[in-house]
């Protein structure tokens, strides 16, 4: 006997209708009926009169509602009592959670979540830093106990960065992967030439334009397009703005990367990006968002992984 039954059951003698019932939870009549038959084949007793002008409850269903009710609520009342409990121990959590970040689309993803986590726990103060990945790694060396490292990396590295981590005493938590697009204006000869998959051997003959608030952010990206011959030195511009970016963008055939999260987070958000194409590439640039923890991670910074969203792949 399942509590889902029991529910189901009580919807039923409410409704007295089986069409009424499934209705109200989105059951299909045939999968709601069988339920009921398969409670009373394992009660061993008949709960429901079936008749051409509805349900009435047997005898022995009348004292099996009461019993359901009883049930149900007993739940209710045992779920309530948890929520307060989780509640209060929510408002008494407090400390300060140092997060130290590398890579730009982690801010696309913390902002929100940042704002539900203190709500949830009110007395928690959180600061962010963004640096390097060497210098991230180093922070642990301090006896700083609410710590966590908010990183980007190549997918493909994962792997090998998780046992360099290990043999440090910490460990990598994966999160989400994102992709990089490949950005350009709607006349670029990229979209001319109706390629149904474009290789980055043919991007690389374009100019690119480098957004980077912080030359931090693009290392990844970096990386990812060096596999294909691709040398820092070769872009055309660096800007600070993506105004800047946009507009370089719809000039000329100069073209640019931007993470899938930025690109949807500005998308809306960003004069002319109605104009700006976002495309994939034949060679997938993916990056993965992952935390830096110490093996043996302190409550704070285990509530705080709990709020880490699990982006599609």
């Amino acid at each position: 006997m399942r509590l889902e039954q029991l529910n189901y059951f009580v919807e039923v003698a409410r409704c007295q209708s089986i069409k009424g019932a499934s209705e109200n939870l989105f059951l299909t009549q045939q999968s709601l009926s069988q339920t009921l038959k398969n409670l009373e084949k394992e009660l061993g007793f008949l709960l429901l009169h079936r008749t051409t002008a509805g349900i009435t409850l047997t005898e022995e269903g009348k004292i099996f509602l009461k019993f359901a009710e009883t049930v149900l609520a007993e739940q209710e009342d045992f779920w309530q009592q948890i929520a307060l409990l989780q509640h209060q121990a929510d408002e008494q959590l407090q400390g300060m959670l140092q997060l130290n970040i590398f890579g730009l689309y982690n801010i696309c993803v913390l902002p929100e979540m940042l704002n539900q986590f203190c709500l949830r726990y009110p007395n928690v103060a959180i600061n962010t830093t963004m640096m390097s990945l060497p210098a991230i790694e180093e922070s642990f060396q301090t006896e700083q106990e609410d710590l966590l490292g908010l990183i980007t990396l190549p997918s493909a590295d994962v792997a090998q960065y998780s046992i360099y981590l290990r043999q440090r005493g910490l460990q990598l938590q994966v999160f989400a992967k994102s992709r990089y697009m490949l950005c350009c204006n709607k006349e670029h000869p990229l979209l001319k030439k109706r390629d149904r998959e474009i290789s980055l051997e043919k991007v690389m003959q374009y100019p690119i334009v480098q957004y980077s608030v912080d030359r931090l952010e693009n290392d990844t990206l970096h990386k990812l397009l060096s596999i294909y011959g691709y040398e820092e030195e070769e872009y055309a511009l660096s800007v600070q703005s993506m105004h800047t970016w946009v507009a370089n963008l719809l000039r000329g055939e100069k073209i640019g990367f931007l993470n899938e999260l930025i690109y949807a987070d500005r998308k809306n958000k960003q004069k002319g990006f109605e104009d700006i194409v976002a495309l994939q590439t034949k060679e997938a640039l993916s990056g993965t968002l992952a935390c830096i923890v110490r093996q043996k991670t302190s409550p704070l910074v285990q509530k705080f992984m709990a709020f880490l969203p699990e982006l599609d792949s």
